[in-house]
């Protein structure tokens, strides 16, 4: 048996036992009983003869635990803290004893109670990627085989296996393994312990698993573009992520992007970015490329743009109406989405049918962008389109505000009166999206500026949004500016910012900036370098410090020279009135002042004569 033995308070104890004999065997081996080791007596701990005869704190608490022969391992069923430091021992057949029978008291086990169990352990195996096979081992160590203690384990599913070992004398392992597939990034393993007549215990273990990607596409593959038409491609991602959604970018901005997720069949799932893509007739032949980040890298995929130039449609009302006049519409005409497009309209008619006409912009598929009734225009273009020209000057220019990416058009000018249609030629325009505004331009500037020179610089833009041209503004401090706005043609314009300012060398940046705010919320910038002559700051190197010394030094002499000039020739009599006004007891009283005594000072009576009229002592003392 065991020299010591721990065991769980309130649970059960095992205490192994077992024996064997070469020489003079029991005439009972069956019978065995269990002592209390003390220096007198034999206190029974277990005896199934006389069980009332057992020491109280063991009564009704023991029996033999093994079943085979040649075992002798007691089972206290209950264990208290009182048994804890109690050193008992077996006997076998002890009715039969002589002088050659073995010493059982020999051999004892103490007893050691623990009042609360020890945690259990928890080991993980694989896991590391989610949809990767994981095993957990959740185990726990125990003195009570008889009734083991209950495993749980929590954060995973799968097939369990208990496993039950025998360690050692007296203490014995048992083991819960579970396999399972990794759901999650991050998922918490919780194994619960429950020993008989004691306490649960518990222990967690965080996992945290690397999310799989199994591929990304884009939607279409084929990328056929028409320049300013908005095309919406898809880009597809197809993993395994759970609790990270990969984020997806474009290498295109000022694109509206939208993304969503959804699950497809167990662990597996789908993230998609969806881009309205505005081409330009620059970027045929470069890749749309759309990149995925997970927290354990990023992969990416690509297609090749093909950019088509747009083609001008034929008028699909020229061949509808009785009247057909000219009108002066531009084919096509750049926009940017949220902004404002301002498409500029002029006709020719007989004069007679000039006056009281109704203007409308029609849809290719006959709806109305624009009607002099409201109600009549279709509801995606209510509140966003008005006329800006004035029918009786045969001008039909019209604004569509908050620009969307799909106004393409074609959008074709007619008009009514009374019960009479009139169509017009050249009179459709097809608007191209942008999907950035036009860089500013600068004008150049000087190099090496002297500072508070007045330098003129001008940043200029182009756009289509005449009635809300942009904002321009500059990164340093105006002196002046003039703004103009300036027709282009083709329903272009230009907006201007001139503005004078004067550097003073001490700016913190070597640059000028000109940013463009466009009506709709977007904006763009340019930058020029400022080659300004630098002041040198102040600073304390070794000569300002050693002028700033010999200032000082200069002053303090002058000081100490017109000090001593001032009091070298005071008059003799002050001194001699001084002299006279001290009393024996060094008391000196001055018109009205109360007197005060100096006795540290030497009376002037003390000190002889000299035969100058300039006495240093005397001298001394009128200074006080």
């Amino acid at each position: 048996m065991p020299k010591d033995i721990r065991g769980l308070q309130g649970s059960c104890l095992v205490i192994p036992c077992s024996f064997s004999y070469t020489t003079n065997p029991p005439k009972d081996p069956r019978r065995v009983v269990w002592y209390q080791w003390v220096s007198h007596g034999y206190p029974l701990v277990y005896d199934p003869w006389y069980p009332y005869d057992v020491i109280e704190k063991f009564r009704g608490k023991t029996d033999l635990y093994g079943t085979l022969g040649w075992d002798c391992s007691l089972l206290i069923k209950n264990l208290e803290q009182s048994h804890h430091g109690e050193k008992i021992y077996a006997w076998i057949d002890p009715e039969n004893v002589g002088r050659s029978t073995y010493r059982f008291y020999d051999v004892t086990s103490t007893i050691l109670v623990e009042a609360s169990p020890q945690r259990p352990s928890i080991i993980i195996y694989g896991g590391e990627r989610t949809g990767d096979t994981i095993t957990v081992a959740c185990s726990t160590y125990h003195t009570c085989p008889k009734i083991p203690p209950e495993i749980k384990l929590y954060g995973t599913q799968g097939i369990d296996q208990i496993k039950e070992e025998h360690v050692e004398d007296g203490l014995w392992k048992i083991t819960l393994t579970r396999k399972g597939i990794v759901e999650a990034e991050q998922s918490t393993i919780k194994c619960s312990v429950k020993h008989h007549g004691v306490e649960t215990v518990t222990a967690t273990e965080d996992i945290r698993a690397q999310c799989v990607h199994h591929k990304i596409a884009i939607e279409p593959e084929l990328a056929e573009v028409t320049e300013g038409v908005a095309k919406n491609f898809t880009c597809s991602v197809y993993h395994s992520c759970q609790r990270e959604t990969p984020t997806i970018t474009w290498n295109y901005e000022n694109m509206q992007i939208s993304t969503q997720s959804k699950t497809l069949s167990g662990l597996d799932r789908v993230t998609n970015s969806n881009i309205t893509f505005l081409g330009a007739k620059e970027e045929h032949g470069k890749k749309l490329i759309c990149t995925a980040t997970f927290s354990g890298g990023n992969i990416e995929a690509s297609v090749v743009l093909h950019v088509q130039q747009y083609q001008k449609p034929m008028n699909p009302f020229q061949n509808e109406t009785h009247f057909q006049y000219e009108a002066d519409v531009i084919p096509k005409i750049t926009a940017l989405p949220r902004s404002c497009v301002v498409i500029p309209c002029s006709f020719k008619t007989e004069e007679e049918y000039a006056t009281r006409l109704r203007v409308l912009w029609v849809t290719k598929k006959g709806g109305y962008m624009f009607h002099t009734d409201s109600h009549d225009v279709l509801d995606n273009f209510k509140g966003r389109t008005r006329l800006l020209g004035n029918p009786e000057e045969q001008n039909c220019t019209v604004e569509m505000d908050n620009v969307q990416t799909h106004d393409n058009g074609p959008f074709c000018f007619r008009a009514e009166k009374e019960n009479e249609k009139y169509g017009f030629n050249n009179s459709c325009v097809f608007i191209i999206m942008r999907a950035s505004p036009d860089k500013p331009v600068m004008s150049s500037l000087p190099e090496d500026i002297d500072p508070g020179t007045r330098v003129t610089v001008s940043c200029s833009v182009n756009h289509t949004c005449s009635s809300h041209p942009p904002k321009i503004s500059w990164s340093v401090p105006t002196a002046r500016e003039t703004i103009s706005h300036n027709p282009m043609g083709g329903g272009v314009w230009e907006t201007v910012s001139t503005v004078t300012f004067i550097p003073t060398g001490y700016e913190k940046k070597d640059e000028i900036v000109c940013s463009v705010n466009f009506w709709g919320g977007k904006t763009q910038n340019n930058t020029s370098i400022l080659s300004v002559k630098r002041i040198q700051e102040v600073g304390f190197g070794p000569y300002v410090i050693a002028s700033s010394l010999l200032f000082i030094l200069i002053c303090i002499l002058a000081g100490v020279f017109i000090y001593k000039r001032r009091h070298r020739y005071q008059s003799p009599r002050t001194n001699a009135y001084l002299r006279a006004e001290y009393k024996a007891n060094n008391t000196y009283t001055e018109s009205g002042n109360k007197p005060f005594s100096k006795p540290h000072i030497p009376s002037p009576k003390s000190e002889p004569e000299t035969s100058h009229g300039y006495d240093y002592d005397d001298d001394l003392y009128g200074n006080i």
